[in-house]
């Protein structure tokens, strides 16, 4: 099958198909690569887990040798096991000669390592045990110095008993290097702890011949004994820290090993890189100069074939309609060939069918034109007649108007006369009210008078009595002071007293004397308080008579307010109908004079349309002289 009559989506297709297939071996290439290096880094972490374990281990033994406990034995165990554990899983992974070889030196050192660890557990337990055994030495001595020491002191010997304190002090110093070093052993330290076992050799040789052979021979026993352990000791501490060399040394060649197979992974890591990278950089290749391939083969069978038919409706869109296509081709662009041929030939037979339908239309145009301009002028003349009609009835609703405003504010003030009437009713019932009770409050004030002036009247009385009494006082004062004058010097007290009261008496006259005025001038008082109010009384009366008069003269007043009020409200009530009858009728005819505006307008527009359908008419045979259809 020729590539013409394919399609160009059967084109398109196969050519994406033979992209597809190398893109999805470059995919599969780079998946590859990526789960290569995926793998490497997994193997990577695990070599660094091992390297983590044997760390631990170091740490482990390092935390036994300051705390050799069996808990800390069995913690340094696990972290063996754990080692062993990841080696193991190492070594499964392990597909590489080279690492092969690594990992089954690694077991190797492993089981060098087990047993140093084994040995060193065993060496710390005998270490233990030789401790105890050096402490109960050390205690059995002292013991023995003591019990010399008693001996001693009972025999009287003071000689005997210096001597002994200093060879205990020196075996105190021994035992406490002894333990200095088993803190910290080192040369200088046990230097130091032979140094001390010599002088308490030297301090028990000056005693020898003080104390009895067989106490002696017990102190060179014991002393014997606790060299011999301390001998013990320093073998054993010898064989730990060769051990501990051992165990450095195998961890240091466990973690070289894990060195080197991270540097193994690494450099497999980078082979496993660049071949991904040599394998995606072919594909690659593959795939642009397939891409290039086929687009070109793609793109010649297209463009060609595409170019020849831009051609074609080029010399249509020139006006052209004579030329005839020679189709050869199935897919898509022959298919547009095909229906370019049946459009050109449409177009022949629409212009000829358009050139006599134009010369039809532009002699209907003039008749038309014709015709619309009779209807603008019949339009134009009711327009200037519904104008004036419109402003007559303007004219008038604004005169009915006005008389509503007019008939309203009438009213409005009637409401405001009656409202202000009821309002000077309502205050000249509330005066009425308030001078009836000033009445009641004058004839109050008038009764208190009365009532002012009897009390005053009963002032005078209870004065007079009190006359009466100041002066029977003065008089009884004088006897007494002549009573006392005859009775000479014993009597002159008396009269002293008795002047005093006569003085009091002639006071309380002079001050009754001053209340009775005042009385009198309060009678007066009253008495023109009295008459006063009286005389209000009566003004008070005039005030409520004349008051109610004026209320009732309000009342009639509010009465014919309220029908002037009634008689507005009818009268704006009227003129608003009228009013409303008027804009309705203005509104009818301004509805008018907008149609005959409308009917103007569409008639102007009608004889513009004609006029510019005369026109179209005119230009469209002129387009249609353009094309060649023959």
């Amino acid at each position: 099958m020729q590539l013409k009559n394919i399609s160009v989506r059967s084109k398109l297709l196969l050519g994406f198909s033979l992209l597809i297939i190398p893109t999805l071996l470059v995919a599969y290439s780079g998946w590859n690569g990526i789960d290569s290096l995926n793998r490497r880094g997994l193997r990577v972490e695990a070599i660094d887990l091992l390297g983590f374990y044997s760390r631990d281990m170091r740490i482990q033994g390092q935390a036994f040798a300051l705390d050799d406990t069996p808990e800390q034995a069995t913690q340094w165990l696990k972290s063996i096991d754990l080692f062993a554990g990841q080696l193991e899983s190492v070594a499964n992974a392990s597909k590489v000669k080279r690492n092969q070889e690594l990992t089954r030196q690694a077991q190797e050192s492993l089981q060098r390592y087990r047993a140093l660890q084994r040995d060193r557990v065993a060496l710390s337990a005998e270490q233990t045990r030789s401790r105890d055994a050096g402490g109960k030495i050390g205690d059995d001595l002292t013991e023995r110095f003591k019990t010399l020491a008693a001996t001693q002191k009972e025999a009287d010997h003071p000689t005997a008993q210096q001597q002994l304190s200093e060879l205990f002090a020196a075996s105190q110093r021994m035992r406490l290097e002894s333990r200095s070093y088993r803190a910290a052993p080192s040369a200088n330290q046990e230097q130091r702890v032979r140094q001390s076992l010599d002088q308490v050799r030297a301090k028990l040789k000056e005693v020898e011949s003080l104390l009895p052979t067989d106490q002696f021979q017990a102190l060179q026993g014991g002393i014997q004994g606790y060299a011999q352990y301390f001998d013990h000791m320093v073998e054993l501490q010898a064989k730990a820290v060769e051990a501990g060399k051992g165990l450095d040394q195998t961890t240091q060649t466990l973690a070289d090993i894990s060195n080197e197979l991270k540097a193994v992974q690494g450099q497999l890591r980078e082979a496993d890189m660049s071949s991904a990278q040599r394998s995606l950089l072919g594909w690659l290749l593959a795939i642009i100069a397939l891409s290039l391939a086929t687009a070109w083969i793609i793109t010649r069978s297209i463009v060609t074939p595409l170019r020849e038919t831009i051609r074609l409706v080029e010399q249509v869109a020139s006006g052209d309609l004579s030329v005839q296509v020679a189709v050869d081709r199935h897919d898509e662009l022959g298919v547009l060939q095909s229906a370019l041929q049946r459009m050109t030939g449409n177009l022949r037979e629409l212009i000829r069918e358009l050139r006599d339908g134009v010369v039809q239309m532009a002699s209907a145009a003039e008749e038309l034109s014709a015709i619309t301009e009779q209807t603008r002028a019949g339009a134009m003349a009711q327009k200037i007649e519904t104008e004036q009609i419109a402003t007559a009835m303007h004219q008038m609703t604004a005169t009915i108007g006005e008389v509503a405003r007019n008939a309203g504010q009438a009213s409005v003030a009637a409401r405001e006369a009656a409202s202000k009437t009821r309002e000077g009713d309502m205050t000249v019932g509330q005066v009425v009210t308030q001078i009836e009770d000033l009445a009641q409050e004058v004839d109050t004030t008038q009764d208190t008078m009365a009532s002012l002036r009897q009390d005053a009247d009963r002032i005078g009385g209870v004065l007079d009595v009190i006359k009466a009494v100041a002066d029977q006082t003065n008089l009884l004062a004088l006897n007494a002071a002549i009573e006392a004058a005859r009775a000479g010097e014993a009597g002159r007290g008396f009269a002293v007293v008795a002047d005093e009261v006569r003085g009091l008496a002639q006071r309380t006259r002079s001050s009754t004397d001053e209340i009775a005025t005042l009385i009198t001038s309060l009678h007066g008082s009253t008495d023109q308080m009295s008459a006063a109010l009286d005389r209000n009384i009566q003004l008070t009366a005039s005030s409520v008579d004349l008051t109610r008069q004026a209320g009732v003269m309000l009342g009639s007043v509010s009465s014919a307010v309220d029908e002037i009020e009634s008689m507005s409200e009818q009268i704006a009530a009227a003129v608003e109908q009228q009013s409303s009858a008027g804009e309705d009728i203005s509104r009818s005819v301004v509805k008018v004079h907008e149609v005959t505006d409308q009917t103007a307008a569409a008639s102007a527009e009608t004889a513009r349309s004609s006029s510019e359908l005369a026109r179209l008419s005119l230009q469209l045979q002129e387009l249609s002289a353009r094309f060649k259809v023959a």
